[in-house]
């Protein structure tokens, strides 16, 4: 009996040492990918602020007791809050193209996150203020002047 114990008490020590192991080689993994893979939206506004464009700060929690300064009833406390903004208007990136952007300046700092981001084609989204609040790689592209500039760039990039 004394052995069998043992044998089973051996076999859960090993069980135990696997799964840190594998927790270690995840937290590893983990640092290898950066907090930039795991969290696109806080890193579009940092790199947004990087290229010098306005960023509108949202807060979003589980519970409104979480947030700073947050004030309200105790039932609200225990409620979600979402106090991001969404976006009333795009500027579309395609190359080294933009449209929609409010001026020249605006249209220079949307063509400098997309390259920023390594991505060619990226939609910028701002809110009423002009604070940039998400900008997304897969753009729709809808509007006559969003559509002549994606087919220039597609134009451009088979030569």
């Amino acid at each position: 009996v004394g052995e069998e114990f043992a044998i089973q008490e051996q076999e859960r020590l090993d069980v135990a040492f696997f799964l840190v192991e594998q927790i270690l080689e995840l937290r590893e993994q983990i640092g290898e990918v950066g907090v930039e893979s795991l969290a696109p939206e806080a890193n579009a506004a940092v790199r947004a602020r990087q290229v010098g464009l306005p960023v509108t700060d949202g807060v979003a929690a589980t519970s409104a007791r979480l947030v700073p300064g947050w004030s309200g009833s105790a039932w609200d406390a225990r409620r979600p809050l979402d106090r991001t903004h969404d976006a009333v208007r795009r500027v579309l990136v395609a190359g080294r193209r933009a449209v929609g952007a409010a001026d020249a300046a605006e249209a220079r700092g949307c063509c400098a996150l997309a390259e920023a981001a390594r991505c060619r084609i990226l939609s910028v989204g701002f809110d009423p203020g002009g604070g940039v609040v998400e900008a997304q790689p897969l753009a729709p592209v809808l509007s006559p002047d969003e559509i002549a500039l994606a087919g220039t760039f597609l134009a451009e990039v088979a030569r």
